[in-house]
């Protein structure tokens, strides 16, 4: 076996030195969203080196080349269990954070919790998420967790869970787990062996001897509504908080952990006998407990149910005397009232993906009016970055077990004693969205409308799923609805429901409103989207007419509002209204929130009356009809006579009066044919010679037409 000492001098040569921004780490997340498992065998085998540790301190910093924020997570290592090292502190990455003003959520991405214990199944970084060797920490060796969050199993109580795991593991079961695949005893540093320590036993106590109730027994987390805080009534809570907590069931593994609010400003108040405390934007429906300070655990009398969440950014800006929840704002930074999507090239030219894409967006847009639409350019751009693209794109740079992954960028902005503190104006700048492709090792997407497979994951649910956190809303636990935290293969969830549309219009309810002020850059309050034009068909519609241009000319136009999947549209004629054939093929916009204008000019209509009719065409094949438009025919009182293709026309708008005859000659004065006219609009098939030129007579008793036939009308 290579000493970790030794793979680590390898690579540091292949560092790139990245120059960053550092401030201390304000914000805590931890998303878990549609992910799916990956095996504990991959995991251990994967890892270059797994250790035992505790976060020991956390900075952020911005990558120059992408912009995106990282936490550096300094882990003090307790124990080794794959490679060998003396090292006593290592760095681990994650993604997201603040710094001063900037600030960035990944949804799902890993967040370690301070003066938690983890043990880390950990890779080393490279040029996809930054290499870096911090100014400020230039001894540390950076790592990355394998499977990102299911790279890290979190110790409560000194029992581990696992995020997909069907059980939680001492520390003993734990490491015999890993030692099956490594064949490797845990150590310390010292290179001693490590003794796994038991679970310790917390004095728990229930029911009404301790919390005696809590109102309002259903609300939401993340906000920064009074209304949602949550109060427990009970007994010896202890006057002052000091290492106390309220802990929530964790909507980001389902409720098979705990999660404490992650600033002490979310404690509103501590008393013996009554806490107020902001409910942490990943807690879920469920129990929860009050930890005093000299360790009593003490459960709820019956569940707490949180109804939904919002995103928030914890921070001192501006002018907070500690770390505070702050909310953010939707704006309107397109000039259409929101914000304007754009393809990445590959994704583009899956005109599938488009169309379930694009479902999704819809579903948000008529929803709560979330102002979301979608650019008809491109961009070769395809990873996530901070560029003021809001891209969407498949990238098969995501870590394994994540089926997708939406970056939110936030600014924030005031003015001291003016628009600070709760005034302080922080606004989504720019939203990301990027898919595994394939989703993962031996399954495919379904994109849709068909169900899913067991060997398909549903990409409309998913990206459903991932725009609702652009809309800025956390998970709840509520398996089967948009915002749980997970999707299995096989199963699908497309449809918004009671939960995500009230969270949703909760956003866009202050998003919509003025600010204390416009910050520059920040544009002006989002502008909701109406029902009427959310589209919710595939096109809407708004103009379909014709007219004559000239004697054998119809010009037809028609304008769309909206598209949606739009392959575009099939143009018919018909010389009753019954029976129609087609005419052309016009491309259309795909997807599209502005009008769209379109024109066809019908050169050989003739003076016949016409009728047409728009067969508009999905990606997917299927059919609409447009209502049909009639155009009238030639007025004038004079015949018309023409030769096109294989037949010889006559047309007079007035009806015949008395019989006639049609006779034709070619160019030696010799009689073709001659043929009776009982009509005023006939059609004569008839062989006709390109190297002639014919004449013809139009006889009746009381007149003789004649003239040169054209076979151009």
């Amino acid at each position: 076996m290579i000493p970790f000492t030794k793979t680590y001098v390898m690579n540091q040569k292949l560092s790139l030195l990245v120059v960053v921004n550092l401030l201390v780490c304000k914000l805590s997340l931890f998303s878990q969203c549609m992910i799916y498992p990956v095996s504990f065998e991959q995991r251990v085998n994967a890892s270059q080196i797994i250790v035992l540790g505790k976060v020991t301190a956390q900075q952020c910093f911005t990558q120059k080349e992408t912009g995106l924020i990282f936490t550096r997570n300094t882990i003090t290592v307790n124990a080794w269990l794959k490679g060998t090292s003396r090292l006593t502190e290592l760095s681990v990455l994650t993604l997201g954070g603040t710094v001063g003003n900037k600030s960035m959520i990944a949804e799902p991405s890993l967040q370690l919790h301070p003066e938690h214990e983890y043990v880390l199944m950990l890779t080393e970084t490279n040029e996809n998420t930054s290499t870096v060797r911090d100014p400020s920490a230039p001894g540390l060796v950076h790592f990355i967790p394998y499977a990102d969050a299911q790279g890290a199993l979190e110790a409560q109580n000194l029992m581990y869970s696992d995020l997909l795991g069907e059980k939680n593991m001492t520390e003993g079961e734990l490491f015999q787990k890993i030692e099956q695949f490594t064949h490797m005893k845990a150590l310390q540093i010292n290179g001693k062996p490590y003794t796994p320590r038991m679970p310790v036993q917390i004095q728990r106590t229930g029911g009404i001897t301790s919390v005696s109730g809590f109102s309002p027994t259903t609300t939401n987390s993340g906000t920064i509504v009074g209304g949602d805080f949550l109060t427990i009534n009970g007994i010896n809570f202890e006057s002052a908080r000091g290492a106390g907590l309220v802990a929530f069931r964790n909507a980001d593994d389902g409720g098979g952990s705990y999660i404490a609010p992650p600033v002490a400003s979310d404690y509103v108040s501590w008393s013996a006998t009554s806490i107020t405390v902001k409910v942490p934007r990943n807690a879920g429906t469920g129990d929860f407990f009050v930890r005093t300070n000299s360790g009593v655990d003490f459960l709820s009398p019956s569940n707490l149910t949180v109804n939904y969440a919002h995103l928030s950014i914890n921070n001192t800006f501006l002018n907070f005397s500690q770390s505070t929840r702050q909310r953010y704002y939707l704006r309107n930074l397109n000039s259409q009232g929101g914000y304007t999507f754009t393809y990445n090239n590959t994704f583009f030219s899956n005109p599938q993906a488009i169309a379930a894409f694009q479902r999704a967006v819809v579903s948000w847009r008529c929803g709560t009016g979330f102002n979301i639409r979608t650019s008809s350019t491109t961009s070769a751009i395809a990873v996530a970055a901070d560029d003021n693209v809001n891209i969407v794109s498949f990238d098969a740079s995501l870590p394994v077990g994540v089926l997708a992954r939406a970056t939110s960028y936030f600014s924030g902005s005031g003015i001291n004693g003016v628009c600070d503190l709760t005034n302080t104006v922080w606004w989504l700048e720019e939203l990301d969205i990027v898919f595994n492709n394939p989703p993962a090792a031996g399954f495919t997407w379904e994109f849709g409308p068909a169900a899913p497979s067991s060997s398909e994951f549903d990409f409309e649910s998913v990206a459903v799923h991932e725009i609702g956190h652009l809309h800025g809303l956390g998970h709840i636990i509520a398996p089967g609805q948009i915002m749980h935290f997970a999707l299995a293969n096989g199963a699908s969830s497309r449809t918004l429901a009671a939960r995500d549309l009230a969270a949703g219009n909760a956003k866009m309810s202050y998003s919509t409103t003025a600010t204390c002020f416009n910050p520059a850059g920040s544009g002006t309050p989002m502008v909701a989207i109406t029902t009427g034009t959310c589209v919710t068909l595939p096109v809407t519609l708004n103009l379909f007419e014709g007219k004559r241009v000239n004697s054998s000319a119809n010009s037809l136009t028609w304008v769309t509002e909206q598209e949606l999947n739009n392959d575009g549209f099939i143009l018919q004629r018909s010389d009753d209204g019954r029976i129609f054939s087609t005419l052309n093929f016009i491309k259309g916009k795909g997807q599209s929130f502005d009008k769209s204008h379109y024109s066809y000019t019908d050169e050989k209509a003739g003076p016949f009356k016409r009728y047409y009719r728009l067969v508009q065409k999905d990606f997917d094949g299927r059919l609409n009809y447009s209502s049909i438009v009639a155009i009238n025919g030639d007025n004038s009182t004079k015949w018309k006579i023409w030769f096109s293709g294989a037949t010889l026309f006559l047309y007079n708008s007035v009806p015949l009066q008395r019989p006639a005859t049609l006779q034709l000659y070619n160019s030696n004065g010799q009689l073709v044919f001659s043929k009776p006219v009982n009509s005023n609009s006939v059609s004569i098939p008839v062989t006709l010679s390109s190297k002639s030129a014919y004449t013809y007579r139009l006889v009746t008793d009381i007149e003789i037409i004649t003239g040169k036939l054209s076979n151009v009308f």
